[in-house]
């Protein structure tokens, strides 16, 4: 019962920050099974809009079950769940704007406008970084690689695929998941199957409602910050006696809705974003949209001094101001970036640490089998691990060296650069995702293992030549191109000929 009623509490919260958002009537209900079902009645200072009401029906379906799933499961995954909340509805706030409003005048009013949705989303991101010790981090990291779906809304043409991209990159961690749990406790699963139908159903949402972009009220006045943040008056509520009826609406075009106001709760402060942060990606986003001229061709010339300039373009002039480079966060690496101390310990007896080395090519750990072992953002180093652990995770690190006797389970390579890892025993499993340079030495133990990759290049496999010897290797390139054609019954995927 105290989850039933955590999980009331917290749908409760996103239907009153609706309500106050909209301006609108909220009529909330609950089930004898904890499921709570949202209907939105329009009012006088806010007509239902379809683009809304069909974005209400993803909150109520997919939205809704994903929560109770993951309030079931609890712990870290409920507060990262209270965070999703604001993130969709500050997200419906601008919805329920473009269902009003004209397309906003010029890119910083966008991305003001964006603002509220970016830093909710990148509060997600940072509890995910804030809680890499969590035993629910694979979790709280399917929802922050998913989360950036929200940036739809800056996409023009294709905003479609753009929610599938990122629902693929959250599969490689909700996979885990289901490694994991899959026979073991169905709460898990059913968790990761809602998170998939909660990305399918709003990008069903967007091609039914927004195909080519936001569909914007091309008769209403272009939208500001002003009219985001503006409270609507309160409507008469319907069956209240005493009053008047509302006088009928003046001769000539109706002037358009209130807006609705912001939302009245706000989450915790976030941490410092990650190198995945949300809010650059919008300004990224919107960076190329202007480049590209909003998809409007653009013709060149040029000019007295053989310069190709853009036509319309105002000519430059010696001593004219230059333009504002906008400041990014330095690399993982760089000088400019504060190192955090180096860590190398043993927490609990369960989990070998190894993060922020650098230079360092003198570590050792003698592992047993109910151990796991972190390498995470480490340098220029090299990790031996002696004896037989459970898994090994290599995190976020460039130009380093990882030799390792047996692992049980296996190996997994994550946004690194220019690892080179050698089993001298027994491997059965190698995942790599997001890597740039990759080098895996097997032994003959490990002929067998099997190699997961995605979204990485350069990639090679080395064999010994001899079965007893471990000095000669030969090389092998895994694939990176592929050819997908039509066979007159499904599309058919092969590898792209070396």
């Amino acid at each position: 019962m105290a989850d039933v009623q955590n999980l009331a509490n917290l749908v409760q919260r996103l239907e009153t920050a609706v309500q106050k958002l909209e301006g609108s009537s909220y009529a909330p209900s609950s089930s004898s099974s904890g499921s709570t079902t949202t209907t939105v009645s329009s009012s006088p200072n806010m007509p239902s809009h379809p683009s809304l009401q069909a974005y209400d029906q993803w909150i109520a379906n997919s939205v809704d079950q994903f929560i109770q799933n993951s309030n079931k499961i609890g712990g870290e995954l409920a507060k990262q769940a209270e965070l999703l909340i604001h993130a969709i509805a500050e997200q419906r706030l601008y919805v329920g704007l473009a269902a009003r409003c004209s397309k906003p005048k010029d890119s910083k009013t966008q991305q003001e406008l964006l603002a509220p949705t970016s830093n909710a989303m990148t509060a997600i991101s940072s509890f995910r970084d804030a809680n890499r010790r969590s035993k629910q981090f694979n979790h709280l990291s399917a929802v922050s690689e998913g989360i950036p779906c929200l940036g739809w809304v800056c996409i023009d043409k294709t905003p479609c695929p753009y929610i599938k991209e990122m629902k693929d990159a959250a599969l490689f961690y909700a996979n885990r998941v289901l490694k994991e749990f899959k026979g073991v406790d169905d709460k898990h699963v059913n968790w990761v199957k809602s998170l998939n139908q909660m990305f399918d159903d709003l990008q069903a949402y967007v091609k039914q409602h927004h195909t080519t972009g936001v569909a914007w009220n091309v008769k209403g006045e272009p939208a500001n910050l002003k009219q985001l943040k503006e409270k609507p008056k309160k409507a008469q509520k319907p069956g209240k006696g005493g009053s008047a009826p509302a006088p009928p609406p003046p001769s000539g075009p109706a002037p358009p809705p209130p807006p609705p106001p912001a939302a009245d709760f706000t989450p915790a402060a976030p941490v410092q974003s990650s190198e995945n942060n949300a809010g650059k990606m919008f300004a990224e986003i919107q960076a190329l949209k202007d480049k590209a001229g909003d998809g409007l061709k653009q013709t060149y010339k040029k000019d007295a001094d053989g310069n190709k300039i853009l036509v319309g373009a105002p000519p430059k002039t010696k001593g004219a101001p230059q333009p504002v480079v906008r400041k990014t966060a330095p690399k993982y690496g760089s000088a400019t970036q504060a190192k955090k101390p180096a860590r190398f310990e043993l927490e609990g007896g369960k989990k070998w640490f190894v993060e922020n080395q650098s230079d360092n090519h003198k570590i050792e750990i003698e592992a047993t089998m109910s151990q796991t072992v972190y390498i995470f953002k480490c340098e220029k180093s090299t990790i031996q691990i002696h004896g037989k652990c459970n898994s090994i995770t290599v995190d976020s690190c460039k130009k380093i060296n990882v030799v390792f006797d047996n692992v049980i389970s296996q190996l997994d390579v994550v946004n690194c650069q220019s690892v080179k890892a050698q089993v001298m025993g027994k491997v059965s499993s190698v995942q790599v995702d997001k890597c740039d340079g990759f080098d895996m030495y097997l032994s003959k133990e490990s002929i067998n293992a099997e190699f997961v990759t995605a979204k990485s290049s350069a990639l090679n496999i080395s064999v010994p030549m001899e079965v007893d010897d471990m000095d000669d290797f030969k090389e092998f390139a895994v694939p990176e191109q592929f050819k997908t054609i039509w066979n007159g019954k499904k599309f058919v995927t092969t590898m792209a000929e070396q």
